[in-house]
């Protein structure tokens, strides 16, 4: 009787450790649009301010969009290398 239960259990066990594994791998994406859509934001707003303070509209606006679409970039080409990394060790 006593095993039966054990067994019952360790069963029990292996698909909550296969669905942690899973969210492990899936975790950075999961984040990822609003990690994105952060980057784009504060850069167009940092992009405002200097706008507002030299009176350059709207050149500080762009020239922040376009920093935040190169930090985006920038964290996909990181996050791709640090995924491909994981998946050869």
């Amino acid at each position: 009787m006593v095993k039966k239960e054990d067994n019952k259990d360790e069963e029990s066990k292996k698909p909550n450790v296969e669905l942690r594994e899973a969210l492990k791998g899936t975790g950075v994406y999961l984040t990822l649009g609003v990690q994105l859509a952060v980057t784009m934001l504060v850069f167009f707003y940092l992009g405002k301010l200097a706008d507002d303070h030299w009176e350059i509209d709207p050149f500080g606006k762009l020239i922040g969009t376009f920093l935040g679409l190169v930090s985006i970039v920038t964290q996909l080409f990181r996050i791709a290398n640090q995924q491909n990394d994981n998946r050869r060790a």
